[in-house]
């Protein structure tokens, strides 16, 4: 039967109302509970906070939560808001998993669907973004240092990669490339078969880098081209400002260059030959841009870093933040002309560290800022979605951040932060604002249009390896070579019998990458999997006939038990009947 957390109590609104809790192990902030309207049928709600205080006149503890409606389904699927407060002193149950996955948009992963981690609280519903949505509406990975975000990320590349999604990456600190190498990490390996994913090496990765000697990994070295670009595109990128007589005399000596093809270097020979002392300054501010050699005269092609299938990771590790902000004004502006035109096919493109390259006003400048701006405000229209990534929401440009309609929340305490994101925030609210602050390590807070509410959501395991883990200036005394401590077997796991195959995983995916282990381990997690999703839908079944009942149906059951009435109640169900009682012989 459905379990009871206790019965409404005091004012009832049809949007919110407390109950008077019954059972405190089933009230903890964030429950789904289910609650009966005698018009809509069963509403879907959750428990936004609980108090607790001593009532004088019984002498007993009170415990109350306020509950806020999210809403049911009418005929057209679409969810509603009860337009009248439900009774007085009726009883509210815990939601079953088939009304929450059906009211708050889980129910079915699509195509499209990209797992990110489960349902916080209930960890066999799974949590999956529309990569549809990610590219036509944007999307922001926001919280503050070392709360779980470059992880997060790498999850979100693990789907976008596996479902061939094209994908250009933006990667200052070079966290991401290790997304071409399978997660070997033992403490990762009990996480794999409740998570219900599989150790891999993502092979349609290419690592991209203007400086190998610094980035080994890259299969690719990275060079912009310097050929046949026009005044303003040099002007733009130029590590100084120009006098309008220098502009001036850009222009003039690019408007003779034209008639052919011309590179920076046929530029300065071309100054050289001018009588004005102008030149000077600006024949050493473009020297300048040569000598950092991240220019050749063809550079790399476009359609390399933009394929069907392949995820492009531009590594920017060990390169000078002025040259970094320079690449990624010069890419982002060539990449949206050539989507504009057809050159390249739809993609995401993903900037990590982001309040350094669109930073808000007053904050700083950057090269890079107007065309991320226009991306932000144009590039659905062409195919190119934009991600941005920072632990300083406080400091990306409003503009920016306001366009991105999913948003992936890690926990977040700064003041300022958190105003930042209140405002592009749609129905922000204080218990938000609460929620951010105290989010566990691995937990994240997603809204996005295919969710009908804000979801706390445990992030799943990278299938890779992780890139951006902190350095430990004290090793722990396994990793320094000293006697390794006993290992605390995880709580709240739901499968017994893997216990053997999880050890069979570690014994044989330790310390290798290779295809035929990988293989072994999916098929045993695969196996698992299947079990696990069996008996769920057996129980599922089970249950069905139980979730449906209205509580005038529960009370009736409760008062005139009969041996074997459920089973002859299911029996009757499975063949095909309609309605839930069935008279005695």
């Amino acid at each position: 039967m459905p379990e009871v957390v206790g019965f409404v109590h005091g004012e009832v609104k049809s949007t919110s109302f407390d109950i008077i809790v019954e059972n405190k192990e089933l009230a903890e902030s964030g429950t789904y509970v289910k609650i009966h309207h005698e018009m809509y049928g069963w509403v879907l709600g959750q428990i936004s906070f609980v108090r607790r205080y001593w009532d004088d006149k019984r002498g007993i503890e009170r415990i109350i939560a306020s509950v806020r409606v999210i809403g049911f389904k009418d005929a057209e699927g679409l969810v509603r808001l009860p337009k009248t407060p439900f009774k007085p002193e009726e009883r509210v149950f815990k939601a079953n998993q088939t009304l929450v996955r059906s009211i708050l948009g889980l129910d079915s992963s699509g195509a499209a669907g990209l797992y990110i981690g489960t349902l916080e609280g209930e960890e066999d519903i799974k949590v999956y973004l529309d990569a549809n949505k990610l590219i036509q509406k944007h999307l922001s990975v926001l919280a503050k240092t070392g709360a779980g975000k470059s992880y997060t990320v790498g999850v979100l590349l693990e789907e976008l990669a596996d479902k061939e999604v094209p994908c250009v990456v933006i990667d200052p600190h070079g966290e991401y490339y290790t997304l071409k190498i399978a997660n070997d990490n033992p403490g990762d390996f009990d996480k794999f078969a409740r998570f219900q994913v599989v150790p891999k090496a993502f092979l349609n990765v290419t690592e991209f880098t203007p400086n190998k000697s610094v980035n080994p990994t890259a299969d690719v070295e990275f060079k912009l081209s310097d050929k046949n670009l026009d005044a303003r595109e040099i002007l733009d990128i130029l590590p100084t400002k120009m006098t309008s007589g220098q502009e001036a005399l850009l222009y003039q000596v690019i408007n003779e260059l034209k008639s052919g093809d011309y590179t920076l270097e046929y530029i300065i020979q071309q100054l050289q030959l001018s009588e004005t002392n102008a030149k000077w300054g600006l024949i050493a501010s473009i020297q300048s841009l040569l000598d950092n050699n991240i220019f050749s005269t063809e550079g790399t092609k476009l359609e390399e870093i933009v394929k069907k299938g392949q995820t492009s990771i531009v590594n920017l590790k060990g390169i000078k933040p002025e040259l970094q902000e320079l690449i990624v004004s010069k890419l982002s502006n060539d990449l949206f002309e050539a989507r504009k035109q057809n050159k390249i096919p739809a993609f995401f493109f993903l900037v990590e560290e982001a309040h350094r390259f669109c930073p808000e006003r007053g904050v700083g400048q950057a090269m890079s800022l107007g065309i991320l701006r226009t991306i932000a405000a144009e590039g659905r229209k062409f195919g190119m979605g934009l991600g941005i990534v920072s632990q300083r929401p406080a400091k990306v440009d409003k503009n920016v951040l306001s366009q991105a309609n999913t948003q992936i929340i890690l926990k977040v305490t700064n003041p300022n932060d958190i105003t930042a994101i209140s405002k592009s925030l749609e129905n922000f609210t204080p218990e938000l604002e609460e929620v951010m602050k105290n989010l566990p390590l691995g937990t994240a807070l997603i809204t996005s249009e295919n969710l009908e509410r804000p979801v706390l959501t445990k992030i799943r395991v990278r299938r890779s390896k992780h890139g951006g883990a902190a350095v430990d200036l004290i090793k722990t005394r396994e990793s320094s070579g000293g006697a390794p401590r006993q290992r605390i077997p995880m709580l709240g796991t739901k499968i017994d019998s893997n216990s053997g195959v999880v050890g069979m995983l570690k014994k044989r995916l330790v310390g290798t990458d290779t295809e035929r282990r990988q293989d072994t381990a999916r098929e045993k997690v695969h196996e698992i999997v299947e079990q696990k999703e069996q008996a769920a839908e057996e129980q599922k079944k089970a249950d069905e006939w139980k979730e449906n009942l209205t509580p005038d149906e529960i009370d009736f059951l409760e008062e005139h038990k009969v041996p074997g009435l459920g089973k002859r109640i299911r029996g009757k169900i499975w063949n095909g009947f309609k309605g839930f009682f069935v008279e005695d012989e």
